[in-house]
């Protein structure tokens, strides 16, 4: 929290008391999922298993997956692999715990530098165009393809239908 007060003190000049700070950083816990995420992971789940390959803890991501009702197959990424994106461990370990290739694994995002790091290390891609992501047009990321990412969709339902047509 200490992080999080002096963050807001020299970035948004605001002095935060302790409590406003455990309230503001309990905030992300109370996200609502894209409106196709929960019907588009459970479409996923009949063709493959799922799983996250988060930054966040296992403590916040368990609840957080079951406070939007979204069902994983496994929780993934920097905890369990013990290094952060886009470290290639964090990837590969992941992928290692599915118990397949990385060649048989699609990482799925709407953030495109995440499918850079997954391409190079073997890993299918798939980008889900999210126009609001990062608040629209102009707001730092780049909203169109940047690349020939193996699957291209705009929510998680179409994904789910174009992985199904290729298997």
């Amino acid at each position: 929290l200490e992080a999080l007060k002096v963050l807001a003190n020299s970035r948004l000049s605001m002095k935060l008391t302790d409590e406003e700070a455990e309230r503001l950083n309990g905030v992300w816990r109370q996200l609502r999922p894209w409106p196709d995420t929960v019907e588009g992971v459970s479409a996923l789940r009949l063709i493959a298993s799922c799983a996250t390959c988060s930054n966040g803890s296992y403590v916040d991501m368990a609840p957080l997956a079951e406070h939007l009702g979204i069902e994983w197959d496994a929780i993934l990424g920097s905890e369990a692999s013990g290094f952060f994106k886009p470290h290639p461990q964090t990837y590969l370990l992941s992928v290692e715990a599915l118990a397949i290739k990385p060649s048989e694994c699609v990482m799925v995002a709407a953030h495109q530098k995440d499918l850079v790091h997954a391409r190079s290390h073997g890993l299918l891609t798939a980008f889900i165009k999210r126009p609001d992501e990062f608040g629209g047009v102009g707001m730092g990321e780049e909203l169109e393809p940047t690349s020939d990412w193996d699957f291209v969709a705009s929510s998680l339902l179409e994904l789910a239908e174009l992985v199904r047509k290729r298997v």
